[in-house]
């Protein structure tokens, strides 16, 4: 179980059905990919989990993604293997050793094969889990040029130069490939629309732009319709965002989304208070 810091102010009860895509806010921050869905008409289903330091609760659960396809490794050069481990965050020691035991087993299994990107992407977890944020980025770019088409590693680059690294320019590069790279990624346009409206000032224009953008692809998905009424919402246009909470309304209803769509009601109701 993680904690979650939503950064999109949504009531409780709306927030509770969007989790699933919502990007959310903790020391550190990973996304796998579902395999079971990879090759369906199925949208990905991401996975965010996050450690907090000092608190008991931690888990970072093994990637799966491995179908994507590599590109030759020659010229291509890998992460050093074997670095040392030095934990720069307050983990304790149970925490400690497992994230130890992990890296040093993942690193031996890719001295041995490093045809997996799995096994990369769980060393760039558990680099990133010990406070190692130089290690896990080197992963992850090298990822990206050995897996190209896979958005994993785009996205947790875009998380970092986004909330660690604070490197909005190069954030918003990652996001973009996130969104270029993977089908029907919903919180891919969350995730950029939220640093351009927290964060990247300079272009704070964009942030409903994005939103509208995942629209027009996805119009059958209720969540960026109601990310976009809040943003509304938030700017004092209430008719613009009963407009958009009402179009969301409608596809829970379809789907027979008794409690999403109870919730969108509420919100409707807000905003005549």
């Amino acid at each position: 179980q993680f904690s979650y810091n939503p950064p999109i102010m949504f009531s409780k009860k709306v927030l509770i059905s969007l989790l699933g895509i919502l990007l959310v806010l903790g020391f550190a921050l990973f996304v796998y990919r579902d395999i079971s869905k990879v090759g369906t008409s199925e949208s990905s289903d991401l996975t965010v989990a996050t450690t907090t330091p000092g608190k008991p609760e931690f888990k970072i659960e093994r990637v799966i993604d491995e179908q994507s396809p590599a590109v030759s490794s020659s010229g291509i050069i890998a992460p050093k293997l074997g670095k040392p481990i030095v934990f720069t965050v307050e983990l304790n020691s149970a925490q400690k050793k497992e994230t130890t035991d992990a890296i040093l087993a993942f690193e031996k299994k890719l001295t041995e094969s490093d045809a997996l990107i799995s096994d990369w992407l769980t060393l760039a977890i558990y680099r990133k889990a010990s406070g190692d944020i130089v290690s896990a980025k080197e992963i992850w770019e090298y990822i990206t040029k050995r897996w190209p088409g896979d958005f994993v590693a785009y996205s947790n680059l875009g998380d970092l130069y986004h909330y660690q690294l604070k490197d909005y320019p190069k954030a918003e590069f990652y996001l973009r490939k996130t969104i270029d790279s993977s089908f029907k990624n919903i919180g891919a346009y969350i995730n950029l629309y939220n640093l351009y409206h927290f964060s990247y000032k300079e272009k704070s224009e964009n942030a409903p732009l994005v939103l509208m953008e995942g629209i027009s692809k996805y119009g059958d998905n209720p969540d960026l319709l109601i990310a976009l009424a809040v943003y509304y919402k938030e700017s004092g246009n209430n008719a613009e965002a009963r407009t958009e909470y009402e179009k969301a309304l409608t596809l829970a209803q379809n789907a027979n989304n008794t409690k999403l769509a109870t919730s969108i009601k509420e919100e409707i109701a807000a905003l005549s208070k």
